[in-house]
């Protein structure tokens, strides 16, 4: 038994560098395993659940005010792209932003 382990036993489950942690598998894991073990079938039906939970996720990450000024921070540097030829706003480079910021 390591020094760490004694440590971990002695004090309940901690180590000087915090809780200590099992090595069982965590959620993700366990769907990705449920995943695996589908028939090619029942893989379609878990992609479009799994597609749907990202673009949840993806929309609840953000505040709709943040999202709303996004948009309009896009719109207002695609159309100085569009008036500063050849910039061109997607692909953009670095030196566009740079451009653009000046």
């Amino acid at each position: 038994m390591s020094p760490a382990d004694r440590s971990a036993e002695a004090s309940g489950g901690s180590t000087e560098f915090g809780p200590s942690i099992e090595a069982s598998p965590g959620p993700q894991q366990e769907v990705a395993l449920t995943v695996l073990a589908r028939k090619p079938t029942e893989l379609a039906t878990d992609r479009d659940r799994l597609v749907a939970a990202a673009h949840s996720f993806a929309e609840a990450s953000l505040a709709e005010s943040t999202r709303r000024a996004y948009k309009s921070d896009f719109g207002t540097f695609s159309l100085w792209c569009h008036d500063h030829p050849p910039s061109q706003a997607l692909p953009t480079t670095p030196e566009t932003i740079c451009l653009y910021l000046v």
